[in-house]
This record gives structure tokens, C-alpha cells and sequence, in this order.
């Protein structure tokens, strides 16, 4: 179960450049867009806080999160990065209730509610908390309010890491491997079929 007043954030606007002329988020893993699995997540607990920033000439993407019930923030330049786009979202959330934020990316399809729920749980109150894999930190990611406005100023691929950094109250929480992947090219695709196929 999530708090009631927590924002999610789900990052979609990437431009799928390493994949190829296909999107990358549309192109099918177990059955169903890659996108999908992570559109999916806390479906149940769906409230007007959990918004999806698309590029506003995706429609397809805009079809895929709204059936999943989310708030849909039109991206429109996607070509300035991952941290603009985060900046759009935290600029929303500002106007809302939220107490925290949960970043997310779709192109992350083996992230779990539990995990998620785990992260949530192990972070202390005010504490912004990122998930580490290796010796890399990264989404998903987990900030209080009080991160919002420093979100609010994200630009370019800097991200949610470089606000991460400048905090003081921090944690790291644990991910695997396996679920820490994301699909960024064919191969990784294939290779996260291949994967599940002998799971």
C-alpha cells in the first residue's frame, strides 16, 4: 500500500534514439508494451497524484498511461532531457497536496510493487532516497516535499541524481540487478526476453 499523498512521477518522454526508428516504449516484452509494465504498477491505489510525462507528439504513449487512469503532462521538448521533464512534474505536484514524489521510469518493466513499497517503507520521514545497484544510484527515486522546488528547477540529463547529491538527509536502498535494468536498445530488449523466458 502507498500513502495517500504521495506523487508518482512517470518519466516517458524519452526519444527512444539508441532504440532505433522504433519507440521503445511501445515495442511489445511479454505480450505487451515494454511501457505498460510499468503503467501498471500500484494500478489499484491510482489517484489524481500519479502523472506520466509524455512528448506532447506521442499520442500513442498519452493512450497507453491514460487507460492506466494517469494524469498526463504534455512534454513539449522532449530533446531538452530527462531533467526537464522532471522539472514539468515537480512544477505540477507543487500545486497539489503531495507530501513526497516517487520517480519512476517507463522504460524500467521489472520494477515491482514490493520493491517500491519496501523503498517507501525504509525511508525515513523527510529523507529523500534513491535505489543503488552496484556503485550506481538511480530511479526509482523517492523525494519529500520539500525537494519539489529544487525538482522544479531540474534541466538537461542532469536528473533527480543531481538534486540527490545536494540533500543532506539521504538514503541509498538496495535494487538488484535484474530489476534495476532498463530497455534502451534492441539488444537489451532481446536480451530481457530472452531472460524472461527462462525465468
Amino acid at each position: 500500500m502507498i500513502p495517500d499523498k504521495l506523487g508518482i512521477i512517470m518519466l516517458a518522454s524519452g526519444l527512444s534514439t539508441r532504440f532505433g526508428t522504433e519507440d521503445k516504449l511501445l515495442a511489445p516484452l511479454n505480450r505487451k508494451p515494454v511501457a505498460s509494465h510499468a503503467a501498471s504498477l500500484f494500478a489499484s491505489y491510482r489517484t489524481g497524484l500519479h502523472c506520466s510525462v509524455v512528448p506532447e507528439t506521442a499520442p500513442e504513449r498519452t493512450n497507453l498511461f491514460s487507460a492506466q487512469r494517469w494524469t498526463i503532462l504534455n512534454n513539449p521538448s522532449p530533446e531538452l532531457g530527462q531533467g526537464a521533464s522532471i522539472a514539468i512534474a515537480a512544477r505540477h505536484l507543487l500545486s497539489t497536496d503531495a507530501t513526497a514524489s516517487l520517480i519512476l521510469l517507463a522504460d524500467m518493466p521489472f520494477v515491482t510493487e514490493n520493491y517500491l513499497s519496501d523503498l517507501i517503507e525504509a525511508t525515513p520521514n523527510g529523507y529523500a532516497a534513491m535505489s543503488q545497484s552496484g556503485s550506481t544510484s538511480q530511479p526509482p527515486a523517492l523525494f519529500p516535499r520539500a525537494a519539489f522546488h529544487a525538482l522544479a528547477d531540474c534541466s538537461g540529463d542532469t536528473g533527480a541524481r543531481g538534486v540527490f547529491t545536494k540533500l543532506s538527509k539521504t538514503a541509498l536502498h538496495p535494487i538488484s540487478p535484474d530489476m534495476a535494468r532498463d530497455i534502451d536498445t534492441l539488444e537489451s530488449l532481446n536480451g530481457a526476453q530472452e531472460s524472461s523466458h527462462h525465468a
